[in-house]
C-alpha cells in the first residue's frame, strides 16, 4: 500500500527510530520493533506466528506506533528527483506513538467506540498487513488501541471518502493507539480480591 497520511487528532508524541533499511516503511504503516536487531518495520514483516491471534499478540508485544514519514523505496517504485525520502541520519523517521488514526477494516463492521483494535491478516494468513485493522482477537494483549468512541467515520462507507485510499475496504474505523514500547500499550486489567483482613 502507498503512502497515506491517516492521522485524524490528537496528539501525536513522535518519537524518532531507526529503521529496517531492509523493509521500505510508507507513511500510516502501522510498525513494530524487531527485537533482533531493534529496527522499526512495518507490520508485514513480521514473522509469522501460525495464526492471526497469535500475529496480533507478538505485533501488540512491540508495538512503536504509526509512520509518520516513508523511508525506503517499494520494488517497482521510482523516486522523482525531489523526493523527501532521504533522511539524516540515514533510515531514521519520525513516528506517532500516541493519536487517532483512521484505517480501513478487513470486514465491514460497524464500532460503538472502546473496541480493542488490532493489525488484520492478509487474505492467505501469512502476514499482518500494514494499514487495515480489525477487532483484536485476543482482546487487550493483541490491541494496538482503541476505536475511537466520538469518530465521525466508526463505520462509514468509504465511497464517501477516498476508495482508491482503501483498496476495496468496506469501512474504516478511528483507532485511537498507543505504543506498547513507549508506554507500554493498553493496561492490563487486574482481577483480584479484597481479602478483607485489616
Amino acid at each position: 500500500m502507498s503512502s497515506i497520511m491517516r492521522y485524524v487528532r490528537g496528539n501525536t508524541n513522535p518519537k524518532p527510530v531507526l529503521c529496517d533499511p531492509n523493509d521500505p516503511i510508507e507513511v500510516g504503516d502501522l510498525l513494530f520493533r524487531e527485537p533482533s536487531n531493534n529496527l522499526a518495520r512495518p507490520a508485514s514483516a513480521m514473522l509469522n506466528q501460525g495464526s492471526e491471534t497469535l500475529n496480533q499478540q507478538a505485533f501488540h508485544d512491540q508495538f512503536l506506533g504509526v509512520a509518520l514519514q516513508k523511508n525506503g523505496v517499494q520494488p517497482g517504485e521510482t523516486v522523482p528527483l525531489d523526493s523527501t525520502i532521504s533522511h539524516s541520519p540515514a533510515n531514521t523517521i519520525e513516528i506517532a506513538t500516541t493519536g487517532i488514526f483512521e484505517y480501513g477494516l478487513a470486514a465491514a463492521t460497524a464500532y460503538q467506540g472502546g473496541e480493542f483494535i488490532a493489525p488484520a491478516n492478509n487474505a492467505g494468513g501469512t502476514a499482518l498487513q500494514n494499514q487495515v485493522v480489525k477487532t483484536a482477537i485476543a482482546g487487550i494483549a493483541g490491541s494496538i488501541g482503541r476505536a475511537s468512541p466520538g469518530a465521525a467515520a466508526i463505520g462509514q462507507d468509504v465511497t464517501a471518502l477516498n476508495p482508491q485510499a482503501y483498496e476495496g475496504q468496506q469501512n474504516v474505523v478511528e483507532v485511537e493507539i498507543l505504543s506498547t514500547i513507549f508506554y507500554g500499550g493498553e493496561p492490563a486489567q487486574s482481577v483480584g480480591s479484597s481479602s478483607g483482613a485489616m
